[in-house]
This record gives structure tokens, C-alpha cells and sequence, in this order.
């Protein structure tokens, strides 16, 4: 532990959904379509948690929820994910979707490129972020 707790707290949380983002890159690799939802999942819990790493740092709550366009909301106006993540809604359902069994379509090479793309945007945002304020993450 530092001298400011806090930042550890941000830092863990950086930490987790850096390995989620590993997690994407190597399953991604194996090319097997089965994976896809394994994909999906990690890319969605990697912006879950660099979401919650920059809430945090703020300050602000946020409830134990997997809905990216409600984390989002609480950040503004701290901080800005829209070009980085333009429709947070459409990785939302990843967190629990690619988990159990039910009635989904089957995931698409293009969505799971479209997952893989946000993650690493919202990654570098929130890495370019913690820069500019001289935190090191």
C-alpha cells in the first residue's frame, strides 16, 4: 500500500481490467469462433473496470452495475468517453449475455472486432488521461 489509498484502489482496479484486455488479446489470437463470447466478455470488463478506476479517482460512487452507459453518466462532466466509446449500450450486454445460456444470436467476428477496438480506445483514453494528471497508474 502507498501513502494515498485511494490510488491504490484506482490502480487495482487498472490492474484487473488490464488483464481482462490480455484475456481478449489472447483468445482473440486462437481465432476459434467458440471463444467470441469469451472475447466479448473480457473487452466489456476491461471498460467496466478502467470506468471505474476513473470514478474512483473522482470520488464518485457508483453502484455494483455492469451498464457501461450508467457508469459513463456518472462521469460527466469529469471526464469524456464519447469518441472513445460512442454506443456503450451495445457492449452492455456482454457482461452477463456471454455467460449463461438463453436466446442470443450468435456473436459475429465483426462485433467481436468492434469490442476488441473499444476496449484499446477506452484503455488509451483513460492511460492518456491519468497522464495528463500526473498519475501514475
Amino acid at each position: 500500500m502507498s501513502a494515498n489509498p485511494k490510488l491504490d484502489i484506482v490502480r487495482e482496479w487498472i490492474k484487473l481490467a488490464r488483464a481482462d484486455l490480455a484475456n481478449t488479446e489472447n483468445t482473440f489470437r486462437l481465432e476459434l469462433d467458440p471463444t467470441y463470447t469469451t472475447i466479448c466478455f473480457h473487452a466489456q470488463q476491461c471498460i467496466e473496470k478502467m470506468i471505474k478506476a476513473v470514478l474512483v479517482y473522482h470520488d464518485v460512487d457508483f453502484p455494483k452495475s455492469h451498464d457501461l452507459s450508467e457508469l459513463i453518466a456518472l462521469l460527466k462532466p469529469r471526464f469524456n468517453l464519447s469518441r472513445a466509446l460512442p454506443h456503450p449500450e451495445e457492449l452492455t450486454p456482454y457482461a452477463v449475455r456471454t455467460r449463461y445460456p438463453g436466446a442470443w444470436s450468435e456473436i459475429t467476428r465483426e462485433q467481436v472486432e468492434a469490442a476488441l477496438d473499444a476496449a484499446f480506445k477506452v484503455q488509451r483514453r483513460v492511460d492518456d488521461y491519468f497522464k495528463k494528471k500526473k498519475v501514475k497508474i
